[in-house]
């Protein structure tokens, strides 16, 4: 396996960034919090991070297109973008005095992250289905599962999904995720242009205990492990043998809950729905929020019915669901709801079915409207001296 690393000069070209991260006082809405942050990162060994990562508070979804006539223009945007996310995640903090090198490749820092820490931020690229048209002649590399179809596509807004590439950007500090993209968008000009934005955000339960969603109920609680080493081998990362070997797929679904309908729900109404207690995430034959799901005894027709792996040949996917709030819609409806990502080897299998019974006989859908998405491929972390993606779009 490739040692996920990029070469000096790349590491180098962030040091300007870098220099900006020094350590400086945590703070949230409400008060300091006194417990250290996860530090930044670039891969997580031979993958991308903002994976198996454990989620964190804010979400930046950025697709682009690319509008450049010159092929060679692709992998330099890729190069920088790499070399960006080294200097972001995981750039030396120190070294003023070098600041100027990779500047040429880098564009100059914008400066609003000076004196924030790293916020555990993490920056993930995916690579869409249009990059591999006829455009760059990169048509016959297409990943298998950027093929897929999925239901409900006809319906979707297709100004806020899809794009030839993507950057899923997470943090602990909306402010240091603004930052991150800002730069990534800066390196872009000329060659890209931003297609569609989504912002999204997790609340902080106590105790490390699930978040809820806006329906006020705690979602997530069957997700595989992010340090479940055994359940990502064998539903998240694709196997050796392919320029996409240690990589995976996200699929992105922007779902708009009908608040005002669900709000005007009963709670048993809403509760059967879901299939699960609202205050304590528990199965309806009772228990905590981790007592085993009865499947034969929930609902029929219940979204953790129809959504377990037992309902689904034994498929799963590594969910990383965000909310959003993007004020109202165009007849004064709430336009709130959920960033939906997942993660998956097999969108064929492991997705495209499971939302297609979910779409045709989930009482949740009653309350949800799906409204954007796309699916990208994305690659593993790049080897010493390569870019993301550079076995694939070589």
């Amino acid at each position: 396996m490739r040692a996920p690393r990029v070469s000096r000069r790349e590491a180098l070209a962030g040091v300007a960034v870098g220099a900006l991260a020094g350590g400086g006082a945590i703070h949230f809405a409400g008060g300091a919090r006194s417990e250290a942050r996860p530090p930044a990162r670039p891969f997580d060994g031979a993958r991308q991070a903002g994976i198996a990562t454990p989620p964190q508070a804010h979400l930046t979804l950025a697709a682009f297109d690319l509008h450049t006539p010159d092929r060679a223009d692709v992998p330099r945007l890729l190069r920088d973008w790499t070399a960006l996310i080294v200097a972001l995640c995981g750039g030396a903090r120190d070294g003023a005095a070098d600041a100027g090198v990779g500047a040429a490749s880098t564009g100059h820092d914008t400066g609003e992250r000076a004196g924030l820490d790293g916020a555990g931020l993490t920056i993930t690229v995916g690579f869409g289905a249009s990059l591999f048209d006829d455009r760059y002649g990169f048509a016959q590399r297409r990943p298998a599962g950027l093929a897929t179809p999925l239901p409900g596509e006809a319906a979707l807004d297709r100004a806020r999904g899809g794009g030839d590439l993507l950057l899923q950007v997470r943090g602990e500090d909306r402010q240091v995720v603004f930052h991150a993209v800002h730069q990534l968008t800066n390196a872009a000009l000329g060659i890209a242009r931003r297609r569609w934005t989504q912002h999204g955000f997790l609340s902080r339960p106590a105790a490390g205990g699930t978040p809820r969603n806006l329906f006020g109920f705690k979602d997530g609680t069957v997700n595989p492990a992010p340090d479940d080493a055994a359940a990502l081998v064998r539903h998240v990362w694709l196997p050796a043998g392919g320029p996409l070997a240690g990589g995976t797929y996200l699929v992105y679904r922007r779902v708009r809950m009908r608040m005002q309908a669900w709000d005007r729900s009963p709670l048993d109404v809403q509760e059967r729905a879901i299939g699960r207690r609202k205050a304590s995430g528990g199965p309806l034959t009772g228990g905590g929020e981790t007592t085993p799901l009865a499947l034969a005894a929930a609902p029929p027709r219940s979204h953790v019915r129809l959504a377990h792996p037992d309902a689904n040949d034994g498929a799963r996917i590594l969910r990383r669901a965000y909310n959003y709030d993007d004020g109202a819609t165009a007849d004064g409806e709430q336009d709130a709801g959920m960033a939906f990502v997942c993660f998956a080897a097999d969108p064929a299998r492991q997705v495209a079915p499971m939302l297609a019974r979910m779409l045709r006989d989930d009482e949740l859908h009653r309350y949800l409207v799906h409204t954007a998405g796309g699916i990208y491929a994305v690659p593993p972390a790049p080897g010493r001296g390569e870019h993301i993606g550079e076995e694939l779009l070589s």
